[in-house]
């Protein structure tokens, strides 16, 4: 499990997490972006883009997944949920 903690961590600080880093308090998470198309055409070109994270690492209080269904293309789930991730860190943590 320790493992895991630090690889969430270095997703943040080194990884394709950046957007979610917060300059206030060191979080850890992961993106993702995936695909909702079906063969029905409601849902043509839907991507949901997501981030779940935690945060403060050291003594966790929070957690938080962001999931957005967003149609078309650029679909980024560390661009667009990790920056809704970061702008509710800053609510919560801001001083």
């Amino acid at each position: 499990i320790d493992s895991l903690k630090k690889a969430l961590v270095f997703n943040i600080t080194d990884g394709l997490g950046q957007p979610a880093k917060s300059d206030k308090v060191v979080v850890a998470g992961m993106q993702g972006t995936s695909s909702l198309s079906t063969n029905e055409d409601s849902t043509k070109d839907m991507y949901a883009v997501e981030f779940c994270g935690y945060f403060p690492t050291d003594n966790p209080k929070y957690s938080i997944i962001v999931s957005i269904n967003k149609a078309g293309l650029p679909a980024s789930g560390e661009l667009m949920a990790g920056d809704v991730f970061k702008k509710i860190v800053g609510l919560l943590f801001p001083y």
